[in-house]
């Protein structure tokens, strides 16, 4: 498997609308981070995971097999930073550091990727493809949603 850079390709897709994020420098924010296991094995995928797939297979087309390992969210004001538990002991910190022009802009480490910050809008999964690889060879994926964006308690 060829990898690019200290990013690793650093893929971008949204699966849902946009929702807007006015109001949110004051609320708590739920984020949720999927962990995802992917290998070049001719197996069948995780039904949950078939659009990341779909995204994932045009940059990586021997990601054959893409499967759900776990998930774990936090609820966090802006300025504070979470760590979430990932597969094998591995976790990620996430700081939210403002909310601008209802967009919400984070700051994440995720194992074995230098920091990154970028922009997101409620809804978006933000898949990056780590250079770590579980004790079976299945790569580790992370994705990051900013699940809650509004006022409302989470359901």
């Amino acid at each position: 498997m060829k990898l690019h850079a200290s990013l690793f390709f650093v893929l971008l897709t949204c699966f849902t609308a946009l929702t807007p994020t006015a109001g949110l420098a004051d609320e708590k924010i739920r984020i949720q981070v999927m962990s995802v296991l992917a290998c070049s094995r001719k197996a069948p995928s995780d039904d949950r995971m078939k659009e990341l797939a779909k995204v994932l297979q045009k940059t990586y087309p021997e990601l054959t097999c893409v499967d759900l390992a776990q998930t774990a969210t936090a609820t966090i004001k802006v300025g504070e930073t979470a760590s979430l538990a990932l597969i094998d002991g591995l976790e990620m910190k996430i700081t939210i550091t403002s909310v601008e022009n209802n967009v919400i802009i984070l700051k994440i480490h995720p194992p074995k990727v230098e920091q990154i910050t970028y922009k997101s809008s409620c809804g978006c999964y933000f898949p990056i493809v780590t250079p770590y690889q579980n004790k079976q060879g299945r790569r580790l994926i992370v994705a990051i949603m900013v699940k809650q964006c509004d006022s409302a308690p989470p359901k």
